[in-house]
């Protein structure tokens, strides 16, 4: 697999990984102290830096270890969180990444004129190309959680600083 540069693990893979799973929770009505969400982005793009991208497994195995990584941490930090939100959680988080992704990568690179080729061999670049849609999800991810926004059947409309979820 891919190795990733150290500066695509701090300005691109913890911020993104700390997003998602902001995302995810807020929309599902789990609230955690953030410093919760902030160790599962951290450990779980740790892992996948020092260990799931280094592994020698087939393309898309290495996707699958880090999602259940991800549900297992989620589970593991936020407690009152059950298996199926969590995995719910991951699942939507990941779907709305690879949605922005999508669509604002093939923009960018339209723009800019290179090919994606040319983005990951180019250190600062692979950094870079990511902020656009990081920026729209952490955006959505910060109004989520700033109104307590939740999916329908998900959550409760309002809920103060340190509230975990929907089944307290």
């Amino acid at each position: 697999m891919d190795q990733m540069p150290w500066q695509a693990l701090v300005f691109q893979s913890l911020p993104e990984g700390i997003i998602i799973t902001a995302l995810g929770l807020g929309l599902l009505g789990y609230y955690p102290p953030f410093k919760y969400v902030v160790a599962i982005g951290m450990i779980n793009s740790l892992f996948s830096f020092f260990l799931i991208r280094r592994l020698p497994l087939p393309f898309g195995v290495h996707t699958l270890i880090h999602l259940c990584l991800l549900v297992l941490l989620i589970k593991i930090i936020v407690k009152k969180i059950n298996w199926w939100h969590g995995v719910t959680v991951v699942l939507l988080s990941t779907a709305l990444l690879g949605l922005a992704e999508s669509i604002l990568i093939p923009i960018l690179l339209k723009l800019s004129g290179l090919t994606i080729d040319q983005v990951l061999r180019d250190v600062w670049l692979r950094v870079v190309f990511p902020l656009p849609h990081e920026a729209v999800l952490g955006i959505l991810a910060y109004f989520i959680w700033r109104k307590r926004i939740s999916l329908p059947g998900f959550g409760t409309s309002v809920r103060g600083k340190g509230d975990v979820g929907p089944h307290d």
